[in-house]
């Protein structure tokens, strides 16, 4: 398909009766969680997902995931004839975004971070005797 801007990325995903993700093998074996999870769930969509260890947590079930072809199958079938159901799971995985994943929480994150690392370098720095002027 043809690239979609980001400011127009919120439509598409919550105008999609199912929004597919998937993830690379190594961001799978390093827990990491696609970027378009958050994206999706935050507009509202309904998402289906490979599994990633914790991503059922990470986001309070708020969203379905599958291991095998025949499961994604099964899932698909099984939602896209229950609207209802889908409108459920993917209130959840907003509000789990909303709550601790915006932009805000990370900037959050990163200030609380560097904070801790400047106070441990004011600590690390000690004070030693004056140096004797040279008149």
């Amino acid at each position: 398909g043809d690239w979609i801007s980001n400011a127009e990325l919120r439509r598409y995903y919550s105008s999609a009766a199912i929004v597919l993700n998937d993830h690379w093998q190594d961001m799978r074996d390093e827990g990491f969680f696609s970027n378009r999870l958050y994206d999706a769930l935050a507009s509202g969509a309904f998402v289906v997902s490979d599994h990633v260890p914790g991503i059922e947590e990470e986001f309070d079930n708020g969203l379905v995931t599958y291991r095998r072809k025949d499961e994604l199958i099964a899932v698909l079938d099984r939602y896209l004839a229950d609207p209802e159901a889908r409108r459920d799971v993917a209130r959840r995985g907003r509000a789990a975004v909303l709550s601790r994943h915006t932009f805000g929480h990370r900037a959050e994150t990163i200030l609380d971070a560097a904070k801790a690392l400047l106070a441990e370098q004011a600590t690390a720095v000690s004070v030693g005797p004056t140096p004797a002027r040279l008149d």
